[in-house]
């Protein structure tokens, strides 16, 4: 029933089953080109490639891997990318990902001119959005989003539930539906719920719009029993309103846990690690690490003052209104 025959066209690499190593270092723009899939896709994880900083899309390609690689083969990541945006592009263009598409994992589809200059929000309201989706079953993600391969669950599980949009955990409407940042959505659902809210003449977007939130409402109007109860949207992903130790996947690094229970949550789903920043000092690893020589690691990358046997950190304590300092020493 989720199942749908890809008929509209992507965009695929051509020629990629000879690419090696060496030449997907540099690939243009003409090895990219408009094609249709020649098979059955059963759901899309969809992702938008806006044009980030460098730093950020160098875990593009680990990105959609890691998501190949918790859903079922018959799934592909659809990737909506801006043209007219160089980063985008150059993004699109990661041998870990040019790989994918010569398997027929990964299809590019482009933004078209009159979205080019919209906010991901209005991008995510337009009917286009939804008409381009590659399958009835679609599963946004974004750059923070992770599935734990640790979790007893997965896609078909929440498939099953018949339900037209599960997100995951958040603080608004009671719990229901879900935030976007990990979503499962149904194609059809969406789009008929956004005809029905441009047929009502309701504004969709506008500064501080979440295309999530009115996705919800509408949805929730016309049928509640079909968007997903709160004690489901724990079950697709770990966040900050909620961490459920056993869910599909996760969203975000957890910041509004404590730190015993975000590392509970870490072991048992390492993909978060992507979430952090990289600790490059082999002195903070191993069963036995060099604390004060990971301490002079962090110190000098964060531009605090180190000796060889001590540390000093120094903050702004605002009530106090002075400035504190705290020295760990060996």
């Amino acid at each position: 029933a989720h199942q749908a025959t890809v008929s509209h066209k992507f965009s695929i690499c051509a020629d990629c089953n000879n690419t090696t190593n060496e030449s997907t270092r540099n690939i243009s723009r003409d090895h990219i080109k408009m094609a249709t899939p020649p098979r059955i896709i059963a759901g899309v994880a969809v992702t938008v490639f806006l044009g980030s900083p460098q730093w950020w899309q160098n875990r593009y390609s680990m990105m959609i891997n890691q998501m190949l690689s918790a859903l079922p083969d018959d799934w592909a990541v659809q990737i909506y990318y801006n043209p007219s945006k160089r980063m985008a592009v150059e993004a699109t263009r990661y041998p870990g990902i040019v790989r994918q598409m010569a398997k027929g994992r990964v299809f590019l589809t482009e933004i078209p001119p009159a979205l080019q200059k919209a906010r991901k929000s209005e991008l995510l309201l337009s009917p286009f959005f939804w008409e381009s989706a590659g399958a009835e079953a679609v599963l946004l993600f974004g750059g923070n989003s992770v599935l734990c391969a640790n979790s007893p669950l997965n896609v078909s599980y929440f498939l099953s539930r018949g339900l037209q949009l599960v997100g995951s955990p958040w603080r608004e409407l009671q719990g229901r539906g879900g935030a976007g940042g990990l979503s499962l959505r149904n194609r059809t659902a969406i789009l008929r719920a956004l005809h029905s809210l441009q047929a009502n003449g309701q504004q969709l977007t506008g500064r501080g719009a979440r295309e999530d939130v009115v996705l919800v409402r509408a949805l929730l109007q016309r049928d509640p029993s079909l968007v997903a109860a709160s004690e489901l949207t724990e079950q697709l992903a770990m966040t900050e309103a909620r961490a459920w130790r056993g869910a599909f996947g996760a969203v975000g690094t957890l910041a509004e846990l404590d730190d015993t229970q975000r590392q509970a949550r870490i072991d048992y789903c390492p993909e978060l690690k992507m979430m952090f920043p990289s600790l490059h000092s082999p002195s903070c690893f191993g069963a036995d690490p060099d604390v004060m020589g990971c301490l002079r690691y962090l110190c000098n990358a964060g531009g605090l003052r180190c000796g060889k046997t001590n540390a000093t950190v120094s903050w702004m304590d605002k009530k106090a209104k002075r400035i504190v300092s705290l020295t760990i020493s060996s």
